[in-house]
């Protein structure tokens, strides 16, 4: 659990691995491990606080070959059901340092 500054809220986090995959970006296609990490509040927001965020989802691939994250997917939620943020990062672009 995490518990940021003086909050007296939680962050239950958990860390899933999954299977090796094969990921095609912008900058190639990599085999990277695939992570993902999911968080929930311990408790929900005060009524009427509904800009809160009190769930998130981040999938993340990582590829060992670089050294590098090549893909990233992030969700976050507020107490409504449809998701507040909804990101996609992929590597653009990949030159090896000389």
């Amino acid at each position: 659990m995490i518990r940021p500054g003086n909050s007296t809220t939680y962050w239950i986090i958990r860390v899933v691995p999954h299977e090796w995959e094969e990921v095609q970006v912008p900058a190639a296609r990599y085999r990277a491990l695939h992570y993902e990490v999911l968080g929930k509040k311990d408790r929900q927001p005060v009524s009427g606080m509904s800009l809160f965020f009190t769930e998130f989802k981040l999938n993340v691939w990582y590829a060992p070959e670089i050294r590098r994250i090549v893909k990233l997917e992030h969700q976050l939620w507020t107490s409504n059901p449809v998701p507040y943020a909804d990101d996609e990062v992929e590597l653009m672009e990949y030159r090896p340092p000389r």
